[in-house]
């Protein structure tokens, strides 16, 4: 009676295996911002970051339990303006407002918190989802394996 029977599939996907990119024109500020969600959610689940060793090695975790026929897939997602409505109420809703937001003000230095705040809010002059430079990319792993 297991979850699976013999050549079921069971698949595990996750993003961000490889850094995302939306600030474009601002590297700095993008690093600062992704190093500050890792350090956010390490200190919520009290983990050290060689904690999460395992979440990169999906790979590694399928063929270790015993899955045959291992594969894995990338895919990019990439967005530029004009945005479709739903990509804009994805990046604002779910990376600028519930990822990053006021959560990550402990972890950034006040300038840096400051200029973060300014291009997430659409009422601001500097939003980044209307600058003509914008340009997001992140990428989606999808890992497959056979029992």
């Amino acid at each position: 009676s297991g979850l699976l029977r013999p050549g079921g599939r069971i698949a595990f996907a996750q993003s961000a295996f490889l850094p995302d990119m939306v600030f474009a024109w601002d590297s700095r500020l993008e690093r600062l911002t992704n190093e500050a969600v890792r350090r956010y959610y390490r200190d919520r689940y009290s983990l050290e970051e060689r904690d999460l060793a395992d979440i990169r090695a999906i790979v590694g975790l399928l063929r270790s339990a015993g899955l045959s026929r291992v594969t894995a897939r990338t895919f990019v997602i990439e967005r530029v303006l004009p945005l479709r409505p739903e990509d804009e109420d994805y990046l604002l809703e779910a990376i600028f407002q519930k990822t990053w937001g006021a959560r990550l003000k402990p972890y950034l230095a006040p300038a840096d918190y400051e200029e973060l705040s300014r291009l997430c809010d659409p009422q601001h002059p500097e939003f980044a989802l209307r600058r003509p430079d914008f340009h997001f990319l992140q990428t989606f792993t999808l890992v497959v394996g056979e029992v």
